[in-house]
């Protein structure tokens, strides 16, 4: 039928957690828990996988992402077995996701079944007054909220899965917000502006995008901006009130083509 049963991923016993394979209601015979598909995501995320993630593990990610470990706390960052995990969850605060990042090959991917979310929706709810900051993935969006963090100034930081997904049904969410679209700096990028100026446009109180330099490599992204301007210079007003001096009413349209110098002169701005 559509029942499945297999081991239970709470007590490790076997024959013991039965799944419905059309509702993803599931049930632990030997933990004496059940539920959706939600719930099971926040269970195993909060009963599993937090208490694994060791100081160690902590500090790795964070020096590989060059992010500090009370970032990666506050978005209750965990570890599974050989990858991290990052919970994702709705405006409600319901898990809808865990996303699994490979440090060895950097790559990200969510878990089967479930459908991609966006990254920080669960802060919008309680912080209406705020502006929203809009990104592109994961660690775009702690990078950002540590800028915030140093500048001690208001925002809530989302992150989209990539630059061509805006689901319509995060419109909402965005009724009279106060919007600015920071995406990477190449061709996707720029396309998923016009993505969300197509769903966004009348929606939001006011939408600004992101014009980066085009002296900057190909891919350069928000997190490259921050990690120059925290980690290298150590000059964080100066790199919020730069970013800020890139925010346009309108959306790119094309990318120029990148220079020898490598972004140098755009560097030379953030900090003189």
């Amino acid at each position: 039928g559509n029942e499945l049963v297999g081991t239970c991923p709470f007590t490790g016993k076997e024959g013991k957690f039965y799944v419905n394979s059309e509702t993803w209601l599931w049930d632990s015979k030997s933990a004496g828990l059940s539920g959706n598909l939600p719930g099971f995501l926040k269970t195993i995320h909060e009963l599993n996988y937090r208490d694994a993630m060791t100081e160690p593990l902590l500090k790795a990610l964070a020096n590989h992402r060059k992010l500090p470990t009370s970032i990666l706390k506050l978005y209750d960052v965990v570890w599974m077995g050989d990858q991290y995990v990052i919970p994702v969850r709705d405006i409600n605060g319901t898990y809808v996701d865990l996303r699994m990042y490979d440090h060895r090959k950097k790559m990200m991917r969510s878990t089967a079944g479930c459908n991609v979310g966006l990254f920080g929706a669960h802060l919008l709810k309680d912080r209406q007054n705020e502006p929203i900051y809009v990104n592109e993935g994961e660690w775009d969006t702690m990078a950002m909220t540590w800028l915030l963090k140093k500048n001690s100034a208001p925002g809530v930081v989302v992150g989209a899965p990539g630059a061509g997904v805006f689901k319509q049904e995060w419109v909402p969410m965005f009724s009279g917000r106060r919007v600015h679209v920071i995406y990477d700096h190449d061709d996707p990028g720029i396309a998923g502006e016009l993505t969300v100026q197509k769903r966004l446009s009348g929606v939001a109180r006011t939408l600004t995008y992101t014009h980066w330099p085009a002296e900057l490599p190909d891919g350069f992204d928000l997190r490259d901006w921050v990690i120059y301007g925290l980690v290298q210079k150590k000059t964080a007003d100066k790199c919020f009130e730069r970013l800020q001096f890139l925010f346009k009413k309108e959306p790119r349209r094309e990318r120029a083509e990148t220079p020898k110098d490598g972004g140098a002169r755009v560097f030379r701005f953030m900090i003189k």
